[in-house]
């Protein structure tokens, strides 16, 4: 594990601080921002820790979720909005793409996984 992410029990604890009940755009940034580069390539993302990744990913979406929803409360969101029934798909080398659960499985089965 590079010396500059933090360790596991860290990782956690960022996530549940900054991702957990309660969360705000400031908060999410900072977690999504732990390893800037490791969701620009396979070869990045392979090399990233997966608890990293996993907290990279969940802050990431929540960001683009600009809403309350379920057991999470935006505190600079605190309305849940019906146009947000919808799921957000996170690739390595694109950007995160939203629609229905329908729409992600067509473009997963028509994308070519990428080597690099």
């Amino acid at each position: 594990r590079p010396a500059a992410l933090p360790d596991l029990q860290s990782t956690r604890e960022l996530l549940w601080a900054g991702a957990g009940v309660l969360r705000d755009g400031t908060s999410l940034q900072l977690i999504a921002d732990i390893a800037p580069d490791a969701l620009q390539s396979r070869a990045a993302a392979i090399a990233t820790p997966a608890d990293v990744l996993v907290a990279m990913l969940v802050a990431r979406a929540a960001l683009i979720r600009e809403e309350s929803r379920g057991g999470h409360f935006r505190t600079d969101h605190p309305a849940e909005r019906p146009e947000w029934t919808k799921h957000i798909v996170q690739r390595v080398g694109q950007q995160p793409q939203i629609g229905s659960l329908g729409d992600a499985l067509a473009r997963r089965s028509t994308q070519p996984v990428s080597p690099a």
